[in-house]
């Protein structure tokens, strides 16, 4: 089960990250009270509508998982029964990794400036740069290889047949036919601002 911040588990293992100089990324309940722990480093500045922003040369370590870890481990043997999830349950803490899923609005404000990967409800995907979030929609920039739409103007030239142009070829030198062949294989791209609103996403993640 996917928790969020509001459950009374998400705030009680958020408050001890933060006393750890830690950020909760995500929080996960699994089959039989298992809990999994996804912390980062970030700065988080209530006062600020700015995205969320990494720390420079900061990285959760594995001795910072395995402090908190302990830490959540004495925390719950005291009170894990109120919390819902026993006083000695299956606990896993980790980072979110660098190809981490976008699930809360916490995660699309970090994305801003990243380039991502989204898969739609309906099946559509997008790969681009989120460039805004409004807690709602995200403005996305996607690049469109159209393969096949070759330059015309390149391709007029290069696919020319008449004697005079063979011959050229013919007697052209390596350099210059290599160049001809660059020239004459450009595609167009296409650049599209796309806006998506969260509740159209089925799944997306940060893609480095």
């Amino acid at each position: 089960m996917n928790l969020s911040p509001g459950d009374k588990l998400w705030e009680y293992v958020s408050n001890l990250a933060k006393d750890s100089g830690l950020v909760l990324y995500d929080l996960f309940c699994g089959s039989g009270g298992s809990i999994r722990v996804f912390l980062d480093k970030l700065h988080i500045d209530d006062f600020s509508e700015e995205p969320i922003k990494k720390r420079k040369g900061s990285a959760v370590t594995s001795e910072d998982c395995s402090s908190f870890c302990r830490r959540l481990v004495h925390g719950f043997s005291v009170d894990g029964t109120e919390l819902g999830v026993g006083a000695e349950p299956g606990i896993e803490v980790s980072s979110p990794g660098l190809n981490r899923d976008l699930r809360l609005a916490d995660h699309f404000n970090w994305s801003v400036g990243h380039l991502i990967k989204v898969v739609k409800v309906d099946g559509g995907m997008l790969l681009g740069k989120v460039t805004n979030f409004d807690g709602e929609t995200l403005k996305i920039i996607t690049e469109v290889d159209t393969k096949g739409n070759r330059n015309k103007k390149t391709k007029a030239s290069s696919n020319a047949g008449s004697k005079e142009n063979k011959e050229k070829r013919k007697n052209a030198s390596p350099a210059s036919n290599e160049s001809e062949a660059s020239v004459s294989s450009i595609d167009d791209i296409k650049v599209s601002e796309i806006l998506i609103k969260i509740s159209e996403i089925k799944r997306a993640s940060v893609n480095y």
